[in-house]
């Protein structure tokens, strides 16, 4: 199986234990963090990640698995400012990194809804000359994109064992899809600012099948399906 995700390997685990299996390894897909908050303040060049709400998993063992509580906490520094004037703002950031955390986890197995005990903390930074880039699709709309090292991975529940997939120091993707509100006004990173309650953060454990934003979208959408059925 190709390497592929990063939020989401508390759930699996769960899910292992509750269908009785005895599972010492688990591999994990995708995984998305929804309504996360990010800043953006010009005075400092610091592009900030905060909070958040539900999210899901994907895997191919056990399908979809929901977060009941996602946390995600990050920052990006060192902006450079390559927005073309246009009206539409694009920058990179050298340096940054995030933790996220995700706990009161659920699995449906048929109609039954069952809760998975354990939580688990993955951290993330850039490292290697790789960079965090913004860029502003159109209005209102900005696509962050990054190929970021996985720095730390625990996870609680003594009863399971678990294990980032190529471990910790292995590279990952990660794609924030950020939506401003309708009256933001901004151009560029030299001057203006941000602040939003609609991001989608996605991580992934192969860095190399990061999807287009048209994509990514429909990935938001179903994840967003699935919460709500899923309540």
């Amino acid at each position: 199986m190709s390497k592929n995700v990063a939020i989401t390997i508390v759930l699996l685990l769960g899910v292992c234990s509750i269908a009785g299996a005895d599972v010492t390894a688990i591999q994990l897909n995708i995984a998305q963090a929804l309504s996360v908050n990010a800043e953006y303040d010009h005075s400092t060049g610091t592009a900030t990640w905060s909070g958040g709400d539900t999210g899901w998993a994907l895997t191919d063992e056990y399908g979809y698995v929901n977060f009941g509580t996602v946390s995600v906490t990050g920052s990006f520094t060192d902006v450079f400012d390559s927005s073309p004037g246009t009206g539409l703002a694009k920058a990179s950031f050298s340096t940054g990194g995030f933790t996220a955390t995700a706990s009161n986890c659920t699995y449906t197995l048929g109609s039954l809804v069952y809760n998975l005990a354990g939580s688990f903390e993955i951290s993330a930074a850039l490292t290697g000359g790789n960079k965090y880039r913004e860029t502003e699709l159109y209005a209102d709309k900005i696509d962050g994109r990054a190929v970021v090292t996985v720095t730390g991975f625990s996870y609680n529940d003594s009863d399971i064992s678990a294990s980032w997939e190529g471990g910790v120091g292995s590279l990952g993707g990660v794609v924030a899809d950020i939506t401003l509100d309708e009256d933001t006004v901004f151009g560029d990173y030299d001057t203006d600012d941000y602040l939003t309650n609609n991001v989608i953060i996605t991580l992934y454990a192969d860095e190399s099948i990061i999807p287009e934003p048209a994509t990514m979208g429909l990935l938001g959408l179903g994840g967003l399906l699935l919460a709500r059925r899923r309540r």
